[in-house]
């Protein structure tokens, strides 16, 4: 269990999924207080409720975060409602799977912004008042899905650029006592991964080594270790959370 005594942390497209997954490990922590950033202002507050019925430690911000000037207005309304920022978790994330040909190029231009570009939004936001304050933990979520699957150009370029850009975070900031690190998971059990038919399912399960996707809270461990002092000499890794399935 890791210590967030004192912590204030964002994290983005955390309403459901594994951004809420994170939000609730930070909280059995012993965060001090955490942003539950998304789209779904109603979802995110249900969240908040659920996971802090207190309502003194979780709180819901509404942003589209691949717009910069809506993260740009909520995240001087999360800094004024904190004080500070020291975790920034970047959880948001879509899919619009097409074979190139027939991608729409607002498809294209939509999973990039949300996926990739919405990062850099963020991250220049917390980044300043880090280096001020000397210490920071960013943790971008990546996918396996940036080795290129059938049907995800966009998704494999935007993952495959979230791995870039935390690695030039990571040596930028590093004499700050900033980390970054990103987390690229091969399966996890949200709701994205229901909408897969049952047998194709069936067929991808079978890669890994225990026949299962990653459970949620599974891979906010993760999440909180990269966040948290534990990780102190861990910067600008690509944690891959497979199950071994790399290694068959």
């Amino acid at each position: 269990m890791s210590n967030f005594t004192g912590k204030f942390a964002v994290v983005t497209g955390a309403a459901k999924g594994i951004g809420a997954g994170a939000v609730k490990r930070f909280l059995d922590d012993g965060i001090e207080k955490v942003a539950i950033v998304d789209m779904n202002l109603e979802a995110a507050e249900a969240t908040a409720k659920e996971l802090d019925p207190t309502g003194t430690r979780a709180f819901a911000f509404k942003c589209n975060v691949a717009d910069y000037d809506d993260v740009d207005r909520c995240f001087d309304e999360i800094k004024a409602a904190f004080g500070r920022i020291d975790i920034l978790v970047n959880s948001a994330g879509i899919v619009r799977d097409k074979t190139i040909i027939n991608m729409p190029v607002e498809d294209w231009d939509l999973v990039l912004a949300v996926d990739l570009t919405s990062l850099v939004y963020c991250c220049k936001k917390v980044l300043p008042d880090m280096i001020e304050q000397d210490y920071g933990k960013i943790v971008n979520i990546s996918s396996m899905g940036f080795g290129g699957a059938f049907g995800q150009s966009n998704y494999a370029a935007a993952k495959y650029g979230v791995i870039g850009l935390t690695r030039v975070i990571a040596k930028e900031c590093a004499k700050y006592n900033i980390t970054a690190n990103s987390v690229c998971p091969a399966a996890v059990d949200t709701d994205m991964i229901k909408t897969i038919p049952p047998e194709i399912l069936k067929v991808k399960m079978a890669a890994f080594p225990r026949n299962r996707a990653c459970k949620v809270e599974e891979l906010a461990s993760v999440i909180a270790f990269l966040s948290s002092d534990d990780s102190s000499f861990v910067n600008g890794e690509r944690i891959i959370v497979t199950d071994g399935r790399m290694c068959v």
